[in-house]
């Protein structure tokens, strides 16, 4: 079961690792291992695991539709709901507000989910979603998107990566471009520079052939629209609270998320971390369960809901300290979001 799993694993529709073109450091072998062959590595060692193999193979098509549900009720009470709670009950004002961060974050997660094909168990209604749903809804070029993650997952922290520019920031810069984005005008241009010319904002990737179409641009005119104006019509303090906190809150946790799951460490290799963290955090940053990052770069196959699972299956099979965090420096795992401690 584990080789053909390992076969397996060379799909890249899911962005998994044997079919990755290695990136080398021709002429430097004092120079760590790319990240990409320490988790090639560790799925090998995991997978010779029969119980391991096992939960692999049960999991990677447990795609259900409760995520869309639930990141749908929630954005849709949380933005909504903000017209009735100004109005009538402004006490209700944080709990909507907290419901469409929430929103906001679980729709950020279905999007990498759907990037991965494993947002819902319909594939063709897992395209749909991905490019006129989620993707119109986020302010993202939807197969710029999908693209540059495929490629992260096969050259994780080398040049090609279109996605280290975000933990290759040192923290003061990272959090003034955060900043910039909170204060959102700063925020707007870049996106609408990202879906214009097909580029990811901040980002090294130069291909920029891709353009938002028409068709795109349109929905995102509609959906944006229609939320934004609905809820000013409402109230002004309508769409302060739901609207114009929640969507920069919500990029900013996206951003954080990346920053503390990855990380370039003082000998320039790229360390990839999981990240224990509280119910609150994993609700309103990760959205879901991405939190799980190891082993969701190592099976990137597997739901991010079903991570859990097959995390507690590896922790009571092998000796966490020794044959996974332990196998290399690159591997690592913190406690929070909110700082960057490294606790192995």
């Amino acid at each position: 079961m584990a080789e053909q799993l390992q076969n397996q694993g060379a799909a890249g529709d899911d962005g998994l690792l044997d079919d990755a073109p290695t990136p080398t450091h021709e002429g430097n072998p004092a120079l760590p291992p790319e990240v990409t062959a320490v988790l090639r590595d560790l799925r090998r060692s995991l997978l010779q695991h029969p119980e391991i193999a096992r939960r692999v193979s049960e999991l990677r098509d447990h795609v259900s539709m409760r995520d869309f549900y639930v990141s749908l009720v929630c954005l849709l009470l949380g933005t909504a709901g903000q017209a009735y709670a100004v109005l009538y009950q402004p006490w209700l004002i944080p709990v909507f507000l907290f419901l469409a961060l929430a929103g906001i974050a679980g729709w950020v997660s279905l999007g990498h989910e759907a990037w991965h094909g494993r947002a819902v168990p319909n594939k063709k209604f897992d395209r749909w979603l991905s490019k006129w749903g989620i993707s119109t809804l986020l302010l993202v070029n939807n197969e710029v998107h999908a693209r540059d993650h495929k490629l992260h997952h096969r050259v994780t922290g080398e040049p090609q990566d279109p996605q280290a520019y975000v933990w290759d920031q040192p923290w003061e810069e990272f959090k003034k471009i955060q900043i910039g984005t909170l204060l959102l005008f700063p925020a707007v241009l870049k996106m609408v520079k990202a879906i214009l010319i097909g580029k990811r904002a901040d980002s090294g990737w130069t291909d920029d052939t891709r353009r938002a179409s028409t068709g795109i641009l349109a929905a995102i005119g509609l959906v944006h629209g229609t939320w934004a104006l609905g809820l000013l019509w409402a109230s002004p303090w309508a769409f302060l609270f739901g609207y114009l906190i929640p969507l920069p809150w919500g990029s900013v946790c996206a951003q954080l998320r990346q920053y503390r799951e990855h990380a370039r460490l003082p000998d320039g290799s790229t360390a990839v971390f999981d990240l224990m963290c509280n119910n609150l955090e994993r609700i309103l940053i990760p959205g879901g369960f991405f939190n799980y990052h190891i082993l969701h770069h190592t099976f990137p196959e597997i739901p991010q809901r079903s991570l859990p699972k097959l995390y507690k299956v590896v922790s009571s099979t092998v000796d966490m300290k020794k044959d996974y965090y332990g196998l290399s420096p690159q591997l690592g795992l913190k406690h929070s979001y909110l700082n960057n401690t490294v606790i192995a």
